[in-house]
């Protein structure tokens, strides 16, 4: 793969969040860090121009027929499995403790 070196103007603050993003989410460097929330921005995008929400709900509706009631709310009745989309957490277990105190102090 081809690829372009670019210099990005951050921050101390920045760099120093994106570092922390990095080691939560097991990324080997910033620009992988930077290249996985690109990929999932432009998720969100493609979803929203083919008139998708996007939404985070509380763990504890983990159910996806609860995740399809929802949509279907919000569908005006059409909903169905085909329609709910779920994104896996993008951290291990191990470091959900750390992942709660960097938005903690954020």
């Amino acid at each position: 793969m081809e690829t372009v070196q670019k210099i990005l103007e951050l921050s101390p603050d920045t760099l120093k969040a994106l570092e922390q993003l990095a080691k939560i989410t097991g990324a080997e460097s910033v620009g992988e860090l930077v290249q996985d929330a690109l990929r999932l921005y432009e998720w969100i995008i493609f979803e929203q121009a083919h008139g998708k929400y996007v939404a985070a709900l509380p763990a504890s509706t983990a159910n996806v027929a609860k995740w399809t009631t929802i949509a279907d709310s919000s569908m005006g009745g059409k909903a169905t499995l085909e329609d709910v989309e779920v994104i896996a957490n993008l951290f291990d277990k191990d470091a959900e403790e750390e992942a709660k105190r960097f938005f903690k102090a954020a």
